[in-house]
């Protein structure tokens, strides 16, 4: 099964992953890890 993100934007010129990655975090208002996760990608969270 495909998933997607349920927020849709363009990137800015040159602009960055992570600051593309920011967005929806802050829309959906979760944390940025949140985002990466299901994304595949490393987060800083600590592991308990």
């Amino acid at each position: 099964m495909r998933r997607s993100l349920p927020i849709r934007y363009a990137s800015a010129l040159g602009e960055a992953l992570d600051s593309w990655l920011e967005f929806p975090a802050a829309r959906l208002h979760c944390r940025f890890a949140d985002v990466l996760r299901p994304l595949g990608l490393p987060t800083r969270d600590v592991v308990p």
